[in-house]
């Protein structure tokens, strides 16, 4: 073995014990640590919010189906049905609250929320039941309780209100209320149906349904009264996004603007290749230069030159053909040349000697002298 392989086989020794310190040191002084980090719902559960709800209600023995809008209700909703609402139903107007309230005196019930944030607002559902309500300071997590009738426990439910409400009629089944006195739920009946309103909704979301008495209280809501046939859990009643109400209200327009959009992109794309030449211009013919003087003439107010051109036209006409006519008396000379163009003496003699007059005598004086001009 030379001196070259020797220096190489003991560089080769050293890098190996430096790469074993260094392995031993690192297992020495780290360990491996596992986190779990919440990535949010997947799924089915990350668009809907009220899945959990959903699959709770089902698993009592009870219909249920999600929906997007409340397009679809009072329409589809039997008269024993439970429709949640925890939108802000700034698209219902008065003659849908007006559905809602039949809907609701014939056994419907309607759960619903406050909306918006401005509680002056005009709420055609909470206006006719006699409902105010009243802006509060958000102040985070609350608790509100009460105890529904005929059910056996106190309910509790944590909640992040911004509104608290009060019952101007008074004649609530039950109520919601923090340690306070302050009101939060209101649940009451209207004819054969239920009207429920909570200061917050939320309490139904996935994340929430399973704390304090959120499930139960949602019990307690398909319970009260008779059990509905089935329930509607409303995701969205608010304005949808132009797109797609444009898609809804007027198909025809946004089909319009696609096509019109389309041709535009079409005219305005590059072209492949050279231009074409432009072709050259269109000689155009004696008669159509006539023709363009002439009116060119009638539009500025001089058909007596018109007139008077036709006029002499004829009379070099006759002086070619019969010259011995220009001597005779104006009305003999009239009676000759009717006589050749077979029309009347009164014919030839206005169309000899009357002004140029409207555009229906000027067209009948300049056919009678032609007619002349070619009867020579």
């Amino acid at each position: 073995m030379n001196g070259g392989m020797a220096w190489r086989l003991l560089g080769l020794l050293l890098l190996a014990l430096l790469a074993g310190a260094g392995t031993l040191w690192f297992r020495a002084n780290f360990e491996r640590v596992s986190e779990e980090e919440h990535v949010g719902y997947r799924g089915e559960a990350r668009r809907n919010p009220l899945l959990a709800a959903q699959r709770f209600v089902e698993s009592l023995g009870y219909a249920a189906e999600t929906v997007d809008s409340l397009e679809r209700l009072p329409s589809q909703a039997g008269p024993r049905d439970l429709v949640i609402l925890p939108t802000k139903r700034l698209t219902l107007n008065r003659a849908r609250a007006d559905d809602l309230l039949d809907w609701m005196a014939h056994g419907g019930h309607l759960v619903l929320t406050t909306r918006g944030k401005d509680p002056e607002s005009i709420d055609p559902l909470l206006d006719a039941l006699e409902v105010e309500v009243h802006q509060v300071v958000p102040d985070g997590e609350l608790t509100a309780s009460g105890r529904p009738p005929g059910w056996p426990t106190v309910l509790e439910a944590k909640l992040e209100p911004r509104h608290r409400l009060e019952d101007l009629a008074g004649d609530a089944a039950w109520a919601l209320t923090d340690d306070k006195g302050n009101t939060y739920g209101l649940q009451w009946a209207v004819g054969a149906g239920r009207f429920s309103v909570f200061a917050d909704l939320g309490f139904l979301r996935n994340d929430r349904i399973g704390a304090a008495d959120h499930a139960a209280l949602l019990w307690q809501l398909i319970e009260a009264g008779m059990p509905p046939e089935k329930v509607w859990l409303v995701l969205s009643d608010d304005m949808p996004p132009l797109p797609l109400w444009l898609a809804q209200k007027a198909p025809a327009l946004l089909v319009g603007a696609v096509l019109l959009l389309t041709l535009w992109l079409w005219r305005a794309a590059p072209r492949f290749g050279p231009r074409l030449p432009a072709p050259a211009p269109a000689r155009r013919s004696l008669r159509e230069h006539l023709r363009a003087s002439g009116r060119f003439l009638w539009r500025h107010g001089s058909p007596a030159v018109l007139l008077e051109a036709s006029r002499r036209a004829l009379r070099d006409e006759i002086g070619r053909r019969h010259p011995e006519w220009l001597s005779l008396p104006p009305e003999q000379l009239h009676e000759r040349l009717a006589a050749h163009a077979g029309l009347a003496p009164e014919q030839v003699r206005a169309a000899l000697n009357d002004p140029a007059g409207q555009a229906l005598a000027f067209t009948h004086h300049i056919q009678h002298l032609d007619a002349l001009r070619k009867s020579l």
